[in-house]
């Protein structure tokens, strides 16, 4: 009171009803973990539910993994919710998790990366409603929405009842493959050069030590056949260490711990000798590489072949005599022509042997030659038996031509027959059959 007016208090109570707004969300959400490789296991990836809404509330998690899936080469092995680590990828029945407001629970899950999984392939394990992109949620407390993860409340009038979170992680893994060349054809008889590159396409550097084995074929050998060193040549021969067994076929092997970028390669060689009884022709031999190792997992694309050409001297020889008939108690002349029919000169020395007949004859010793490549042959005669040899090669379709005298005696028969073989030049044993 003022002394005038007399006040009196007064009250209105107003009600204010909060109405009950629903809110969920899962983190992660589109996130990249670290790399896996091929045949890992027990990879985990945890999310984070939180009930975002303004009261508590229960999150629903499907029955037998339903709120699960993962894209990719992976399998999920395990899938446990909270502090109970129930497991929600074998339960039978829903998980109900209550939740304050602001409360969270976690979910773990745990997969195995397929041992195929290619390099720079990506798994992604999603947990929530299945649509891709910015998922269309349907708000509804309780439908049959695939892999989602919800509210239960009834009483929610708005806000979001379902979320979804995923994780991707790429896989990493180097891949070893392989690529074998030579240069030109190989000749029997002489050395030729294998070389070998090792590539990796994977989209991780290699690790631990990568291994080429090299079966050789039939004819080629290093060390003479034996087990020892090999020494490599090439670009990163120093990165490499070789050596051969004693089998027939050899085997050589060669190591490295020298890591090979994604993208990258590493080249050596080794060099053979073509024996005398490598098959000849066109793509004759085939020589087939392998690698293995580097940290890689894919095997299925770790050979090369490469198929060679062998060449070599084929060597034929013919005899004419002058004149037409020997006259017994004289002489005549032999003249011989050695040609070459192969695909490569011939190399080394060639021999001729001519066994002289009974009733013809030379002086033991060296003999005196004639004809238009007599320069290029040495002979020597040793009881009527005729050694002659030379060291000039021969051209492919080429010949060499020399001739020697002989005593014709005065018995001898009214007919005989000379014959001359030729053998040496670094021929093939496959084309001795026309000496």
């Amino acid at each position: 009171s003022d002394g005038t007016t007399t006040y009196t208090n007064q009250s209105n109570p107003v009600v204010i009803t909060v109405a009950k707004v629903a809110g969920l969300t899962i983190t992660p959400d589109a996130q990249t973990n670290s790399a896996v490789i091929p045949g890992q296991t027990g990879v985990t990836m945890t999310f984070r539910v939180t009930n975002t809404g303004n009261f508590t509330d229960d999150v629903i998690f499907g029955a037998n993994g339903a709120s699960l899936r993962v894209v990719g080469p992976a399998t999920i092995t395990a899938a446990t919710v909270g502090a109970s680590n129930t497991n929600i990828l074998t339960n039978g029945s829903a998980v109900t998790q209550s939740l304050a407001q602001n409360g969270f629970v976690d979910v773990t899950v745990t997969l195995s990366i397929n041992s195929n999984a290619s390099p720079g392939s990506t798994v992604q394990v999603l947990l929530g409603d299945a649509s891709t992109n910015s998922p269309t949620f349907d708000n509804v407390a309780s439908d049959s929405s695939a892999n989602e993860v919800r509210t239960v409340s009834t009483g929610a009038t708005n806000g979001s009842r379902e979320a979804r979170g995923d994780i991707t992680v790429p896989v990493n893994v180097s891949d070893m493959t392989l690529t074998k060349s030579h240069t030109g054809n190989f000749t029997a008889g002489s050395t030729g050069t294998y070389n070998f590159q090792v590539n990796n396409t994977g989209n991780i550097a290699s690790s631990g030590t990568i291994t080429v084995t090299d079966t050789l074929p039939s004819g080629l050998t290093v060390n003479g056949g034996t087990a020892g060193a090999v020494t490599p040549s090439g670009t990163n021969a120093a990165n490499w260490t070789c050596s051969s067994n004693a089998t027939n076929p050899q085997t050589v092997t060669c190591t490295s711990s020298t890591a090979i970028a994604n993208g990258g390669s590493s080249t050596f060689g080794i060099t053979v000798n073509v024996g005398l009884g490598t098959a000849v022709g066109t793509n004759s031999i085939t020589n087939t590489g392998t690698v293995s190792g580097g940290g890689q997992t894919n095997v299925t694309n770790d050979s090369s072949s490469d198929p060679t050409t062998v060449v070599g001297p084929d060597l034929t020889v013919s005899k004419t005599h002058t004149p037409t008939t020997f006259i017994r108690g004289t002489t005549g002349d032999y003249s011989i022509t050695v040609s070459n029919s192969g695909t490569a000169a011939t190399s080394g020395t060639v021999t001729v042997t001519d066994t002289l007949p009974t009733g013809l004859s030379v002086s033991n010793g060296a003999i005196t030659l004639s004809g238009t490549n007599a320069a290029n042959w040495s002979c020597n005669a040793a009881s009527n038996v005729i050694t002659c040899t030379s060291s000039t090669a021969i051209a492919v379709s080429g010949t060499s031509v020399f001739g020697f005298t002989v005593n014709v005696a005065s018995n001898a028969a009214a007919s005989v027959t000379n014959n001359v073989s030729v053998s040496g030049g670094n021929e093939p044993t496959s084309n001795n059959g026309n000496n």
